[in-house]
């Protein structure tokens, strides 16, 4: 309770001091977003559970060519249990100072503590060029309920520096991240200090092709030869055509680890848009590691099959149909198929998404039961 009530007091002195010292200064929640997983509970009866992942975001702004930006927030993936064991509350997720328009506008600077840029997801085009949203339809909780959730190959996490090149303005970027990765926790979850890491990122902005590439290092760690990973974003458009494609290592250890597909992170996705119908067949291939730890789902391919009806931007509903397959190279022959019916629509200010998930084929099939073939999402996102 006193931990909280000082949390609360810290977050007030922060808005107070971007208020007074740095006006105008702009809060806002820029991110709100809640997704319920109802599952079977084979420990009882015919009794299903909820299990929330949410995230969101309070974001303080203040300046533009020497800015500064705080966000507290949190990100659960079971508020349920969050709220029974008094941990659930607003917490501080990363703070950055930015020097901007340094050289004529060349070049820019930052430092940086938490979560920072998140590579090869999509996102990079958005938050530094403006353009519309190009992220793959096949990432986040709804499709990752269990398990590390895979968005982007690599997050830069931690405390440390950044610089930014844009020597053509609004299509080439270069940045050096130089950072405290606090990817590296003991088996407690707590931070393992001392593990740097430094990466090396190119966005290239053209129309209608772009590319995210990075490379990077961490050391020293357990590995005499430190760690090493690289990756790629390609996106085309052509007509009614989208082809997205994200590959890349996002953890190799050149001594401790065997080379082989099972280290790759591999996303293919089309985008087929033909007007009021859209198609939408994606492949994943899930690696060894993932924000510098073992996923323990190395092996694992997902074959993914989206139709939906209608354009929840143009008409403010949609819906479909999604079917899945999820096998391994040694249960090729008794793969898990699931059909998941969806709905979606806008009310003011909100986004709501309605799924059923049914598994039609799996040996055995969950809980040998007729419930366990059944799960559901409900998911909702404030707009603001």
């Amino acid at each position: 309770m006193f931990r909280g009530k000082k949390s609360v007091i810290f977050i007030c002195i922060v808005i107070s001091f971007f208020q007074f010292n740095l006006y105008p200064a702009n809060i806002n929640v820029s991110t709100l977003e809640l997704i319920s997983h109802v599952i079977y509970n084979d420990s009882q009866d015919y009794a299903f559970t909820l299990q929330t992942d949410g995230e969101m975001e309070l974001t303080i702004q203040g300046g533009y060519k020497f800015g500064a930006s705080i966000i507290f927030g949190f990100i659960n993936d079971d508020i349920e249990n969050a709220i029974k064991s008094k941990t659930a509350g607003l917490l501080f997720k990363s703070a950055t100072i930015m020097i901007r328009e340094i050289l004529g506008g060349l070049l820019s600077f930052s430092f940086y503590i938490g979560r920072n840029d998140v590579f090869c997801s999509g996102e990079g085009f958005i938050n530094y060029f403006g353009t519309d949203n190009i992220e793959t339809n096949y990432s986040g909780f709804i499709y990752f309920p269990e398990g590390p959730t895979f968005e982007g190959i690599h997050t830069v996490s931690g405390t440390g520096i950044s610089f930014s090149i844009r020597p053509v303005s609004d299509v080439l970027q270069f940045t050096l991240y130089a950072y405290q990765d606090d990817h590296f926790v003991d088996g407690l979850g707590d931070l393992l200090p001392g593990r740097f890491s430094i990466d090396l990122r190119t966005i290239i902005n053209l129309d209608p092709v772009k590319f995210d590439l990075f490379i990077g290092a961490s050391g020293p760690n357990e590995s005499e030869a430190g760690y090493y990973r690289a990756g790629l974003l390609f996106y085309l458009k052509a007509g009614p055509v989208e082809f997205y494609q994200q590959a890349g290592i996002p953890r190799w250890d050149p001594i401790g680890d065997v080379f082989s597909i099972e280290m790759l992170y591999l996303l293919t996705e089309i985008k087929l848009n033909l007007g009021i119908i859209s198609i939408i067949p994606s492949a994943f291939i899930y690696p060894q590691y993932y924000l510098q730890n073992p996923t323990n789902e190395e092996g694992i391919m997902d074959l993914n099959l989206k139709f939906a009806f209608g354009n929840i931007d143009k008409h403010l509903v949609s819906g479909g149909i999604e079917g899945n397959c999820s096998f391994t190279e040694n249960l090729i022959e008794n793969p898990v198929i699931k059909m998941s019916p969806f709905f979606s629509f806008i009310t003011p200010g909100v986004l709501w998404e309605l799924k059923c998930g049914i598994t039609v084929f799996s040996d055995p099939l969950p809980y040998n039961d007729i419930p366990g073939m059944f799960e559901g999402f409900i998911g909702i996102k404030a707009e603001f």
